[in-house]
């Protein structure tokens, strides 16, 4: 009697290590998917963050651009301008 009991105890101590290293290995996984989750949305929020900096670079180039269009196209048409009233009084 007393070697099964022996049997008993040490057989309820694995099954008792089995579940607490499965318990252990699962608690791992789901840190491990925190973390990759967790990176992932830096990785989102950083990526978003180049584009949209990115989008206004663009946006204020082009207003520079178009302002400075505008301001050239503007001393043509008084130069123009200019010269037809010179014409018209000769």
């Amino acid at each position: 009697m007393p070697f099964a009991a022996i049997i008993f105890i040490i057989a309820l101590a694995v099954v008792m290590l089995t579940q607490q290293f499965r318990k252990n290995l699962y608690k791992q996984k789901l840190e491990h998917e925190e973390l990759k989750n967790k990176h992932q949305m830096d990785f989102l929020r950083s990526s978003i963050q180049v584009r949209e900096e990115e989008r206004k670079r663009i946006t204020r180039d082009m207003h520079d651009e178009l302002g400075a269009t505008l301001s050239i196209t503007r001393m043509h048409l008084l130069q123009m301008e200019r010269q037809m009233k010179i014409k018209m009084k000769n």
